[in-house]
């Protein structure tokens, strides 16, 4: 069973660390989310999973101009990297069209080795 996890609303930063806004109202940009751990059997050869779930986006810039109107095609990736950066995990929401405020809904499991050094490349 996950252990109880909130909704997280941060706002969304670009390469440089810098507020992404929206083009049209100039608000900031934020992503929705949820992380939840949740604990896998003692017989597992994984200790558990984290459970991260994306929710939505609100005030993304348009990016694609379309008949007269900037819009955007979002998508959200979840990446996940071991400590010694020789494993990685990536999962993507899928595409929500011509949408400056996406609902995913989309949950999302990264899985943690019971016994890391039991992983095989």
């Amino acid at each position: 069973r996950p252990s109880a996890g909130a909704d997280t609303t941060a706002p969304l930063v670009d390469q440089r660390g810098g507020e992404v806004r929206s083009r049209r109202t100039g608000a900031v940009a934020s992503l929705t989310y949820r992380v939840e751990w949740r604990r896998y059997p003692e017989v597992s050869r994984l200790h558990g999973a984290w459970r991260v779930s994306i929710q939505r986006a609100d005030n993304l810039p348009g990016l694609d101009h379309f008949q007269g109107r900037s819009t955007s095609d979002p998508y959200a990736v979840v990446t996940a990297v071991s400590q010694d950066g020789r494993f990685r995990f990536e999962q993507q929401t899928c595409v929500v069209a011509r949408q400056l405020n996406p609902w995913w809904g989309e949950t999302f499991e990264l899985p943690v080795a019971a016994d890391p050094a039991a992983l095989h490349t």
